[in-house]
């Protein structure tokens, strides 16, 4: 828990500097980062590391999302987070069918 709290302040901490910097690419790569960290820790927590083919690409789509919406840039958000759901569907179809079922099970109960 300390670990966490204190990453928690170095991501707080860098999160004020960037906001200076806010329409710049530099908070893009920060949200990116701190994407990418989030949802190691939600793999490593959870303990679903070993599904290395998941994770990576997790991880991957959070480093290159926030890219997906620069100003000035065409938004192809839509299409980055449906070639993701399709890779995952493609990777491990019946698996993430189950963790959608599990999730809702878990919601309703």
């Amino acid at each position: 828990m300390k670990q966490r709290l204190i990453r928690a302040a170095i991501g707080l901490s860098i999160l004020t500097i960037v906001l200076f910097f806010y329409q710049t690419v530099l908070l893009n790569i920060a949200i990116s980062i701190v994407g990418a960290i989030s949802v190691f820790e939600i793999f490593r927590s959870t303990k679903a590391l070993d599904e290395w083919d998941i994770a990576i690409s997790s991880i991957a789509y959070s480093l290159v999302f926030p890219f997906s919406q620069l100003p000035g840039k065409p938004n192809f958000c839509g299409l980055l987070t449906a070639c993701y759901v399709l890779f995952l569907f493609k990777i491990h179809p019946l698996e993430v069918i189950q963790i959608c079922k599990n999730e809702y099970n878990n919601r309703v109960s």
